[in-house]
Parts: structure tokens; sequence; C-alpha cells
């Protein structure tokens, strides 16, 4: 049911959807932001510190020439 249902919802937004790609993308970083937001429903570490944790995977990323960099 909720597969139809975001079939469906997908359907009816037509051009207007938004998708996220890190995750395909830069798993390293999408790996970072899911321990951190673990972490932070759990109440055992701020939004700050959350937002630094994700902000430092991002730029060691960005800085690493090794890591293809994709655009839309």
């Amino acid at each position: 049911m909720t597969s139809t249902l975001s079939l469906s919802s997908l359907a009816a937004a037509g051009g207007d959807v938004v998708t996220f790609m890190f995750r395909r993308w830069y798993s390293e970083l999408h790996d970072e932001v899911a321990a951190a937001s673990g972490q932070l429903m759990a109440g055992t570490i701020s939004a700050d510190r959350w937002a630094e944790r994700a902000q430092r995977k991002a730029d060691a990323l960005r800085a690493d020439p090794s890591v293809r960099k994709f655009t839309r």
C-alpha cells in the first residue's frame, strides 16, 4: 500500500519532485549523517553537533580529489 501511494503521489507531483542523490553519490556522507541522526534522535548530541558532523564530512569529501563530484 505504501509503495502504491508513493507512486501515485510521485505521478501527481509531475515535475515538482525533489530527490536526494547523496546516498548514492556520497555514501560516506550518508553514513555519517545517518549515524549522527540516530544520536540526535536518541538525545545524545545536539542539533548543532549534528550539523557540525555533517558539515565536516561534506567538507572532507569536497576536498578529496579522489571523490567524484556530481552536479545536477
